[in-house]
């Protein structure tokens, strides 16, 4: 005779997903932005994609796009490179968030009517009028 058939169909959770307890329940998704093996078993296997950080406490760890990055999308599929001479800050969402670097403005636009900070003209007329008072008193 034959032993009987039936019971479980068990399959490893997926990619981004994990299962940390024996159930016949189904898979957790990694939080967005991160990702695990086949077959993992617990939340610490979900790891940040790259590009990405790790932020927050135990408990509540997400993942977020790190300094000069933006997320492609809500889900945090992909974190992509600011363009050339452009950063942004950590967490951005979208690429209208990378601002121009130091030193660089966008289409090289200028600004004709930029004055000199004052720190610059108050030493150079102070310096002036200093060398001009000492060799007054030297005569």
């Amino acid at each position: 005779g034959g032993g009987g058939g039936g019971g479980v169909a068990c399959t490893p959770c997926p990619n981004a997903t994990f299962k940390d307890t024996p159930s016949n329940g189904d898979c957790a998704q990694c939080p967005a932005g991160s990702s695990s093996p086949t077959q993992s078993d617990e939340l610490d296997d979900c790891r940040c994609i790259d590009n990405a950080v790790a932020v927050g406490s135990a408990g509540s760890v997400a993942c977020v796009c790190e300094v000069s990055f933006y997320a492609r999308d809500a889900a945090l599929s992909e974190c992509l490179s600011c363009p050339e001479l452009s950063t942004s800050s950590r967490n951005s969402s979208s690429v209208d968030d990378c601002l121009c670097v130091l030193g660089a403005s966008l289409g090289g636009n200028w600004t004709s009517n930029a004055s000199l900070p004052a720190v610059g003209v108050n030493s150079s007329s102070s310096s002036s009028s200093r060398s001009r008072s000492s060799s007054s008193s030297s005569s």
